[in-house]
C-alpha cells in the first residue's frame, strides 16, 4: 500500500503548493490525479516517487517511509515525468535489450513487452533509431521500459498528452493488465478522458488543496465525478 500522510510543500517562490495531502493507494489500482497545470500535481508525483522532499508529512509504501527508511528499495517505484530524454541515436530495441540486462530481466519478459510494443506500431519500428520517433512512439516506450522492470508502483505524468486516442487506449489496456498484477499505478492528467473503466480512485487538486478522494466503484460514479469537474476545475 502506497499512504500519504499530511503532506506540504513550499518553494522559495512560490508558497503552498501542497497543503496537508493525505490519501491511500492500494495494490492492484489505477490512481487518477487530476487537476489544472497549477494544482500541484507534478510537485506530488515528484514527491511520491522520492525526488523531493515534502516540507511536512510523509510517503509510506509497504509500511517503510520513502525518504528516510534504509529498509525502503527505491526500485519499487518508477516515475515517468511528462519529459524524458531517450537516447536518440540508439534503437528501440537495443534500448528495451539495455533495460533487461541491467535490470536481470529475462528474455520471456522482453519478448512480451517487445510484442507490446509492436502490436502499437508495427514490428519494424523497434529497429529503427529513437531519434526517428515521434512523440507518441517515444512515450509508449516510455511506458514499455518502465513496465518491463516490474515496478510495485508506477507514477506516471500526463502520460497520454500528443498520442493519438488509438494509441491512448491500447495503453490503457495495457496498463489495466498491469493492475491485474498487483501494481499500484498513479496518473497525473488535466483531463479524466472517456475510458470509464479504467480508474480504480480519483483525486481532484486545486491550488494544491485536495478537493475530492474517491474510489470508483461504477460508471455511474466516475461520469458525476466528470461532470461535475471537468471544464470547471480541469481547465
Amino acid at each position: 500500500m502506497l499512504q500519504v500522510e499530511n503532506i506540504s510543500k513550499s518553494f522559495r517562490k512560490i508558497s503552498d503548493v501542497l497543503i496537508d495531502i493525505s490519501f491511500k493507494v492500494f495494490p492492484g489500482s489505477i490512481c487518477g490525479i487530476f487537476g489544472s497545470v497549477e494544482a500541484g500535481k507534478s510537485v506530488l508525483l515528484n514527491i511520491l516517487s522520492g525526488r523531493i522532499d515534502p516540507d511536512k508529512g510523509a510517503i509510506f509504501f509497504n509500511g517503510n517511509n520513502i525518504n528516510n527508511d534504509s529498509l525502503y528499495n527505491s526500485d519499487e517505484i518508477i516515475f515517468i515525468p511528462e519529459k524524458v530524454r531517450l537516447f536518440p541515436f540508439m534503437t528501440g530495441g537495443r534500448l528495451l535489450k539495455y533495460i533487461c540486462r541491467k535490470k536481470g530481466v529475462k528474455d520471456f519478459i522482453y519478448h512480451e513487452y517487445e510484442k507490446k510494443y509492436s502490436d502499437c506500431f508495427g514490428k519494424d519500428v523497434l529497429d529503427n533509431y529513437i531519434i526517428t520517433y515521434s512523440r507518441e512512439k517515444k512515450r509508449v516506450l516510455q511506458i514499455i521500459m518502465a513496465l518491463i522492470q516490474k515496478p510495485h508502483v508506477l507514477i506516471l505524468d500526463e502520460p497520454f498528452k500528443g498520442i493519438s486516442m488509438r494509441t491512448e487506449y491500447i495503453c490503457k489496456d495495457i496498463l489495466s493488465r498491469e493492475k491485474e498484477r498487483g501494481t499500484i499505478i498513479i496518473i497525473s492528467s488535466r483531463y479524466m478522458g472517456d475510458r470509464e473503466d479504467f480508474y480504480s480512485k480519483i483525486l481532484i487538486l486545486k491550488s494544491g488543496i485536495l478537493l475530492l478522494d474517491q474510489d470508483i466503484h461504477s460508471i455511474n460514479e466516475y461520469n458525476e465525478i466528470r461532470k461535475k469537474y471537468e471544464g470547471k476545475i480541469l481547465k
